[in-house]
């Protein structure tokens, strides 16, 4: 290296602590200058370019649920999943119905963030009915957003036969952080 190439990459070091970016982020210059985290990395909640927006997503799902012919009551809840930058989601739902039976079950969801949107992924868990837990197996689909909220349908949720109940509804997530 020339000694004016030694000083020109010193001042790009130096300009990159000054705004507290790692060794390796990218600086780009014209009339402004723009520093950023290394290329392909997107950085904590920034969407890559054709990448999921990584992080925590919270929100709410209702619907109704139907166990042992009864007729259908409402329950509704949390959701929380946690989604990579590849487009997998993992995480919970937990809620309650209106007779106070509660489900608690995990979500596995695989999102196209970059081309249709898509959304699928199986629901995988417990409704506990007066105590006794049945097993709720179903599928979830939806539409990602990475600019606002990211909806979908869920159900129809069965034990695996569909004999002990049946459940299905809506569902909607809200991008809560890194």
């Amino acid at each position: 290296m020339t000694t004016t190439t030694v000083q020109k990459h010193r001042n790009w070091v130096g300009l990159r602590r000054a705004f507290g970016m790692a060794a390796g982020a990218a600086c780009v210059v014209s009339t402004i200058i723009a520093c950023g985290p290394p290329p392909g990395t997107g950085g904590p909640g920034v969407t890559p370019s054709g990448g999921c927006r990584a992080g925590l997503y919270t929100g709410t799902f209702d619907g109704t649920i139907s166990v042992l012919g009864a007729p259908a009551v409402p329950i509704n809840g949390t959701v929380e999943v946690t989604v990579d930058a590849g487009g997998t989601g993992t995480g919970t739902i937990s809620g309650l119905d209106t007779t106070n039976n509660t489900i608690n079950a995990n979500l596995t969801l695989a999102l196209d963030c970059s081309g249709t949107k898509g959304i699928s992924g199986n629901i995988n868990g417990n409704y506990y009915f007066a105590g006794l837990p049945i097993a709720v197996l179903g599928p979830l689909t939806g539409t990602y957003s990475d600019t606002g909220p990211t909806s979908g349908n869920y159900g129809p949720v069965t034990d695996g036969t569909g004999a002990l109940g049946t459940s299905s509804g809506t569902w909607t997530v809200s991008y809560s952080g890194s």
